[in-house]
């Protein structure tokens, strides 16, 4: 696609590459998404550990 874009001239190659970043952006936009969801699922999960554990000390 790359040599297409290339032998149709510069400013398709621009076009192109214009294209390739604003898909990067995408991706790196949809990777923090990911990361922060990732986090708050890792903090949820150690205050429940951590609820649970204390919930067993009121037992004993």
């Amino acid at each position: 696609m790359l040599i297409h874009a290339i032998s149709k001239g510069g400013n398709t190659l621009r076009v192109y590459l214009d294209a390739l970043e604003g898909r990067a952006k995408k991706e790196e936009s949809f990777m923090q998404i990911m990361i922060a969801v990732i986090g708050i699922c890792a903090a949820a999960m150690l205050l429940w550990y951590v609820y649970i554990l204390m919930k067993g000390d009121d037992q004993a």
